[in-house]
């Protein structure tokens, strides 16, 4: 465990790359309307169901830990951001 900078609480490495995804400088908050327009953008991907295949992926803690950060931030789950952000890769 590591300490934090501002009360010098104990935090796990998940906790920590939390704190440095929000306090970072690459940290960034959208408006409310913004957020309304990434939600409602994320929710026109469709997956077809009868073509989805298993995939297991190895990613570092901290990248999921930001992952998961984001997707809460677009009240989605972290699952779901990291499919629709694949299905956007492969088929740009």
């Amino acid at each position: 465990m590591a300490t934090s900078k501002y009360d010098n609480q104990n935090l796990d490495k998940e906790e920590l790359a939390m704190d440095e995804l929000f306090t970072s400088e690459k940290a960034f908050f959208i408006s409310k309307e913004e957020l309304e327009k990434e939600k409602a953008r994320y929710s026109s991907y469709k997956v077809k169901s009868e073509s989805k295949k298993a995939v297991n992926l190895r990613l570092l803690s901290s990248d999921i830990a930001k992952i998961k950060a984001k997707a809460e931030w677009i009240w989605i789950p972290y699952q779901t951001l990291m499919i629709l952000k694949m299905h956007e890769f492969a088929n740009s």
